[in-house]
């Protein structure tokens, strides 16, 4: 039908077939990056190589709400536990949303997914030194507000030298409306070996 479409607005005069080829490009790889949503969900690593080596997008944020966070292949494989098809990913250029509490990494320190949290951040330290120490901040606020101080003391250990003073206060900032959070994030905080 959408072929059909597209033939009838360009015999109209009102599309040129390179839009029509545009377009039906377009979908194919949409569909790819759906498929890759699916493959992810479900811990297919063969099929996500395939549908990344025919051009599925690691990066692809499928909206499905405008309220809720969009899903990615990234974050498919995380809440499914399927560390393998994560690496893959983030090998192929998957990255977690940048400045979000609840992105992938948030989700991740939000339900105690550490060897995920720890996977995405030592992969940004490398190659994303920018984005590392805001995604950073957010985990630990996002492991924070969920009450998960497995995820605080696990950021702490694994990064004690970038948990600086300046993140620190960038964390309780967070808390600043919510006293009793905040001196809860003061103590886990004041942990850090210096």
């Amino acid at each position: 039908m959408q072929l059909l479409s597209l033939t009838l607005l360009c015999v109209l005069g009102m599309f040129s077939l390179a839009n029509a080829e545009e377009i039906r490009s377009k979908d194919v790889l949409s569909e790819l990056d759906k498929q890759l949503l699916i493959a992810c969900s479900r811990g297919d690593l063969e099929r996500a190589k395939q549908l990344l080596n025919d051009g599925a997008n690691p990066r692809h944020k499928e909206h499905i709400h405008p309220a809720i966070e969009p899903n990615t292949p990234l974050l498919c494989a995380i809440v499914n536990n399927h560390k393998e098809v994560a690496i893959l990913l983030i090998e192929k250029g998957a990255t977690a949303g940048k400045g979000q509490e609840l992105n992938e990494l948030g989700i991740a320190s939000a339900s105690g997914k550490h060897e995920y949290v720890q996977l995405i951040l030592d992969h940004m330290k490398q190659r994303q030194k920018g984005v590392f120490r805001s995604n950073l901040i957010n985990c630990l606020v996002a492991a924070i507000r969920s009450g998960r101080d497995d995820g605080v003391i696990f950021l702490i250990n694994r990064y004690p030298s970038d948990i600086t003073e300046e993140v620190q206060q960038k964390v309780l900032q967070q808390f600043s409306g919510e006293p009793v959070i905040q001196t809860k994030a003061k103590k886990l905080l004041s942990s850090v070996r210096r």
